[in-house]
Parts: C-alpha cells; sequence; structure tokens
C-alpha cells in the first residue's frame, strides 16, 4: 500500500512538473502542455491529441522521447546501482532463457490458451489495453495459485524488443525532421522533469523501507507499459510487483484525464 499511495502521488507531481514547464517557460497552450507531460497512456492520449490540438506530433513525438529515454536510461541504472557484475548476472539469465522448443506441448498449449483466454475476459469487462493487460492478469492468477509454471521464452522476448524499437522509429519518421527538431528540446526537458519526478521518489523510498532500488525504479518510473514490463523480464526482477505499479499510474491516468482535459480547454478558451 506504501509504495502504491506513493505511485498515486508521484504522478501527480510529475505531470505538475512537466505541464508547469511547458506552460511557463515554453509558453504551449495548456490543454497541448498537458497532454505533453502526461505520463503513461501513450497510444490513447496521441490517438486523442489527434481530434483535441492541431500540434499532436508534439504529443507524439513528447511521449516518444519518454518512453525512449526510459528504455535507454534502465540498464545503465543498472550499471549505476549494483555495478558490472549485475550486467553479467543479467545477460547471464537472458542466456538461460529456454527456447520455444525447450518447454513442452503443454506449456505451449497453456501459453496458447492463456493469452486467448485472457484476451477475451479483458475485452469482455473493457479493460485497457486488453492484449496485454488480460492475459497478463490472468497469467498472474494461474502462477500465483500454483496451477501453472511456464518460463519465460527467448524468442518471444526477442520480437518484443523488435517489435517496440520498429514502432518507435515508424512513429517518428511520419513527421518531416525539420518540424521535429524545434520541438525535441521541450519534449526532451519535459519529459526528464517528468522522469526525474519518479526516479527522486523511488530513491526516497527505497532508502526508507530498505526496498530493491531497481526494483522500485522499473515499477515507478514512467516508460511504456510493454517497455517496462520487458525490462522487468530481461532483467529478472518481480514483474507482477512492476505491472501492478503501473497499472495503477495508468487507470489514474485514463479516470483523471477526461477532467484534466476540459479543465484546460476552458482556460484556454477563456484566455482567447
Amino acid at each position: 500500500w506504501p509504495t502504491m499511495i506513493s505511485m498515486i502521488g508521484a504522478t501527480m507531481f510529475a505531470t505538475a512538473a512537466g505541464f508547469w514547464y511547458l506552460v511557463s517557460f515554453r509558453q504551449y497552450d495548456r490543454l497541448l502542455a498537458l497532454l505533453c507531460c502526461m505520463p503513461g497512456g501513450q497510444s490513447e492520449v496521441i490517438a486523442m491529441s489527434a481530434e483535441l490540438v492541431e500540434k499532436d506530433y508534439v504529443v507524439a513525438l513528447s511521449h516518444l522521447i519518454r518512453v525512449s529515454v526510459v528504455f535507454l536510461l534502465t540498464p545503465l541504472l543498472l550499471t549505476l546501482v549494483q555495478g558490472h557484475d549485475a550486467v553479467v548476472a543479467s545477460n547471464r539469465a537472458l542466456d538461460n532463457i529456454p527456447s520455444v522448443l525447450d518447454i513442452g506441448v503443454r506449456n505451449i498449449l497453456l501459453f496458447l490458451l492463456i493469452a486467448g483466454l485472457g484476451y477475451g475476459i479483458a475485452r469482455l469487462i473493457r479493460l485497457p489495453m486488453p492484449h496485454l493487460l488480460g492475459s497478463l492478469l490472468l497469467s498472474i492468477v494461474i502462477h500465483g495459485g500454483g496451477w501453472a509454471s511456464i518460463p519465460r521464452i527467448s524468442e518471444f522476448l526477442i520480437l518484443a524488443q523488435i517489435v517496440i524499437g520498429g514502432a518507435i522509429g515508424a512513429r517518428l519518421s511520419q513527421v518531416p525532421v525539420k518540424t521535429l527538431a524545434g520541438y525535441l528540446i521541450d519534449t526532451l526537458i519535459s519529459s526528464l522533469l517528468v522522469i526525474s519526478v519518479y526516479l527522486l521518489i523511488a530513491i526516497m523510498i527505497s532508502w526508507v523501507a530498505e526496498l530493491s532500488l531497481l526494483n522500485l525504479i522499473l515499477a515507478f518510473i514512467p516508460g511504456g507499459f510493454y517497455e517496462v514490463t520487458l525490462l522487468a523480464l530481461l532483467f529478472g526482477f518481480d514483474v507482477a510487483y512492476v505491472t501492478f505499479h503501473h497499472v495503477i499510474r495508468i487507470l489514474m491516468i485514463f479516470f483523471s484525464l477526461p477532467v484534466l482535459v476540459s479543465w484546460t480547454q476552458s482556460i484556454d478558451e477563456n484566455k482567447r
């Protein structure tokens, strides 16, 4: 509970920090600034921005930079916090991940059943990101109950990394370089502010509660849900713990975003 409440507080402070910078120092419209600095819900916020603001590509750039910084920063943090031996141990763990051919027909069929059934249940109850959260939550229940023990699968981790890298590059390629360059510094500073707030709060909690710093950083740092889940898998951290905190962050954003959008729209309209 303490870390969950801290996640809610961190989300509020981080959003406020990014919003303050873009509005006060860069004179962004409040609605554009809000959409740029939301620390999550990347796909949904980008899709929503196409209908709400003219410069929706700035929103896309901001979220892509945030996710990219997190994805690139985490391996460096692993080295800085736990040293070279931790990186070696991580690589050794990756080498020991079994292939899809090693886990047996029963586990393959069970894996496919969890994926399909989880997706169907998530769609039925209208869970956000059903293709990920549905199978993820069902897998947590089944593995937590001791009814299955399916290991991580090497080919799927590799495929996930390729898809994530390709998606980031494809989205950036849709906007001319000259247009992106003008907003690059703004979005980078805003993203670093948002990330820094989460990092500071994770460090404070780790120090006070004597919890694993890197586990907390991965649970708090506002990368994309898919990307952070992949990092937790790659580095051998507690995936359920990490994803639970990110679900809290994303649900908070989904519930608060309509209210915040309405508020910023009314302020922007009154100023015109």
